[in-house]
């Protein structure tokens, strides 16, 4: 059946994003707002990007027996750029604020572990800052289907900037060479974080960078490899999101974004800069 995910839920068959109208949903969207928001004030200088998938993002309706064995599954995204230039800053602002006291538990990876851009510990103590506080705002609100636990929450944690190797366009170039030089282990891992980068923003934190990496592709000179660069996501965001992507209705292709390049800077009424 088009849109079945596995045999736990079926997804939205018209809709690419869909929050279910049951209590327990609108609970966990809720929380992840919440959280979202509070980070905005507590770390403001520092840019942090959510974006929601798997089935809370796809209309799967929870109920009391089914929500305990329901993952959320988030990508957190953080500015590495910001960390660099603002995070001292923000902490001698302000020495009694939650985030400059924090003092990040034992980490449970080494540095090797991490990639090259995430071997700091600004950005590990903001990562173990975001997990922190989640737990925390999940038992202020007494609710029992929404307190994290290691399985329920599934969070994905990368850098990002608009410039240098966490950019959005130099990450989908990478994903386009491993095609070209046929690196089946690395199309898998850049596929995902491609498509990671498109899914259900929660807060609005995103919307920068998609918009960067389409006035890039906007500028390049070589329109068809542009057009190629832009082909390559949108094939990402539907493998990683649909298991069926090839049977999608023809209104839920119209809920991505278009494949013509063209067509989608129009519609994001983005143009051509010429220096």
């Amino acid at each position: 059946m088009p849109g079945r995910e596995g045999d736990h839920y079926e997804s939205h068959p018209e809709k690419r994003f869909h929050i279910s109208h049951d209590e327990i949903s609108r609970e966990r969207i809720q929380l992840l707002k919440e959280l979202h928001e509070k980070l905005r004030e507590e770390i403001p200088d520092i840019t942090i990007g959510f974006t929601l998938f798997g089935s809370l993002s796809k209309g799967r309706e929870l109920t009391v027996e089914t929500a305990p064995s329901a993952d959320i599954d988030m990508a957190i995204f953080i500015d590495i750029d910001d960390i660099q230039k603002k995070i001292g800053d923000l902490e001698e602002k302000n020495p009694n604020s939650k985030f400059a006291q924090f003092v990040p538990p034992p980490a449970q990876w080494t540095w090797d572990d991490l990639k090259e851009e995430m071997r700091s510990r600004e950005f590990c103590k903001v990562r173990a800052y975001i997990g922190r506080r989640l737990v925390e705002i999940a038992v202020e609100r007494q609710d029992p289907h929404d307190k994290p636990d290691q399985k329920k929450l599934q969070l994905f944690v990368y850098p990002i900037a608009q410039e240098g190797s966490s950019s959005i366009f130099n990450v989908v170039k990478d994903y386009y060479a491993a095609i070209q030089e046929k690196r089946d282990a690395d199309i898998l891992v850049s596929q995902e974080r491609v498509a990671r980068f498109f899914h259900l923003d929660v807060g609005g934190s995103m919307r920068k960078y998609r918009r960067d990496f389409l006035q890039k592709l906007a500028n390049m000179p070589d329109h068809e490899q542009a057009k190629e660069l832009w082909d390559v996501t949108v094939y990402a965001m539907k493998v990683q999101e649909r298991f069926k992507w090839e049977e999608l209705s023809e209104q839920l292709k119209r809920a991505f974004p278009s494949q013509d390049l063209n067509e989608e800077l129009q519609k994001q009424k983005i143009s051509r800069q010429t220096k």
